[in-house]
């Protein structure tokens, strides 16, 4: 995980990370997040006061939680949740938005193959993610990708016109025998006509889902390490600042006990420990070696 946060400086400040055994989020990291939107959103020159705020989501039971629904209520959110299995249709952020990141990010890995270097991975992805998130996802992509789900403004069209647009090449039923059939079974065959709709319905969203469950969870190359980075806040969600605090503190031990290792072969091998010299001493031999090399001298004075 130390990996993750090497070279993770750019990010914001106000970064969250967390992490959860299996991968996905739990009852607790949502809570988190929740209060991680609270305070984003709760801005005094856009809140009105007594105002309310919208929380658009997918149906995952950690955001359905009593703790989560009662939480939004005391902040004054509304919490929406997706249909089953609609989020590739309804969701913002599956539109426009993700295929622009995805297109910057393609775009610098595609570099580096040019120039011979190695794609990024996961291993890097808190690294580059700062300047591609400026690139991918400006105010006017967002904006759009709520416009183009019907979310704002409401157009309830531009959801069902794609969810039909589908099963336009289903063949036509022709029953020449239906109209000198009763009436009862004329309902029968239209109600297990739409029974069956609904099913082949079901099943391609079931199966875009699975889809894209598989592209997510395909294995990609990564830099592994054992060290790991504690959380260190009270929340379990882990800033930048503090995992790239823990790593700068795991360095200076270890340099610390490198040092001490240096300085016992040494009284070992010469029956005495090496001076440390002083900061001035350092700066003062930088600086005749530096003059030195100016006036062309092969010897210098440390």
């Amino acid at each position: 995980m130390e990996a993750w946060f090497d070279g993770s400086e750019n990010l914001p400040l106000h970064t969250g990370t967390a992490i959860s055994p299996n991968g996905w989020i739990s009852d607790e990291l949502a809570l988190s997040w929740l209060s991680y939107f609270d305070t984003a959103t709760a801005i005094a020159d856009r809140l009105k006061s007594g105002e309310k705020r919208y929380l658009i989501f997918d149906g995952h039971g950690a955001h359905l939680t009593l703790e989560f629904l009662q939480k939004c209520e005391d902040k004054s959110i509304i919490p929406f949740a997706f249909l089953p299995h609609s989020t590739h249709l309804c969701q913002p952020l599956d539109g426009k938005p993700f295929l622009n990141y995805k297109q910057q990010f393609r775009q610098v890995n595609n570099e580096l193959s040019f120039w011979g270097g190695r794609p990024y991975g996961k291993s890097e992805f808190l690294r580059i993610i700062a300047p591609i998130r400026e690139k991918a996802l400006t105010q006017r992509v967002i904006r759009n990708s709520f416009k183009d789900r019907g979310i704002y403004p409401v157009n309830k069209s531009q959801v069902l016109d794609n969810l039909s647009n589908g099963f336009d090449n289903l063949p036509v039923l022709y029953t020449p025998e239906l109209r000198s059939a009763k009436q009862k079974t004329q309902r029968n065959l239209r109600k297990a006509f739409l029974h069956q709709r609904e099913k082949f319905e079901e099943l391609a969203m079931t199966q875009d889902s699975i889809r894209r469950i598989r592209a997510a969870q395909a294995p990609q190359r990564r830099v592994y390490t054992k060290r790991q980075v504690k959380p260190l806040s009270q929340d379990g969600i882990l800033r930048p600042r503090d995992a790239n605090r823990s790593i700068k503190e795991r360095k200076e031990k270890e340099n610390a006990a490198e040092k001490r290792r240096i300085d016992k072969a040494a009284e070992k091998a010469y029956g005495f420990k090496p001076s440390q010299l002083s900061d001035e001493t350092i700066q003062r031999a930088k600086d005749n070696e530096k003059e030195a090399r100016e006036k062309g001298e092969l010897f210098y004075m440390g």
